[in-house]
């Protein structure tokens, strides 16, 4: 499975992007314009989930892209919640509120997925995979040409005591 090239291709990537599309849509109501607070943390949860992911794509380390993408899934689920409290505010409509729900549920649904190595329960946008990110060599973006590790030198040190008592290394 070769790695995506740019996190466009990412399906975490895109589905984050969807949903800010749609929370765009829902702050171009006038209702919630005037809510300033509200219309606030929104725009700030919906567009935290795509830079996230991009920033992780950026980062050499699994683990650091791993941090980036949790922090993804907890903005879409930010959304979700600002999205339930759309609906108590009158924002939403009722018979649009699944629209809404979907759009989070499925944000949320596969950057964990792509964590997890599950390619199925993510892909499902079409694309041949999840977006790993190709393992890269540090200060460039170019690609490793070999992926296994350099064997490690292990040092160890003989522990002694001397006529004191006291431990000395040899």
């Amino acid at each position: 499975m070769a790695g995506a090239k740019k996190f466009t291709e990412l399906a975490a990537w895109q589905r984050v992007h969807e949903l800010q599309l749609l929370c765009e849509e829902l702050l171009k109501n006038t209702r919630v314009q005037r809510d300033f607070t509200f219309r606030d943390r929104l725009s700030d949860a919906a567009s935290s989930g795509p830079r996230n992911i991009a920033e992780g794509f950026g980062r050499f380390r699994p683990r650091e892209n791993a941090q980036y993408v949790r922090i993804a899934k907890g903005s879409a689920n930010e959304v979700l919640t600002l999205f339930i409290e759309a609906r108590t505010k009158g924002y939403i409509v009722p018979e649009d509120f699944p629209r809404f729900q979907t759009a989070a549920n499925r944000a949320i649904g596969t950057p964990t997925a792509r964590l997890s190595g599950r390619p199925n329960a993510a892909n499902q946008l079409g694309s041949p995979n999840l977006g790993t990110p190709e393992p890269r060599n540090l200060g460039t973006s170019e690609p490793r040409s070999n992926t296994t590790r350099p064997p490690m030198i292990v040092m160890s040190a003989r522990i002694v005591r001397n006529r004191s008592g006291g431990q000395v290394r040899k």
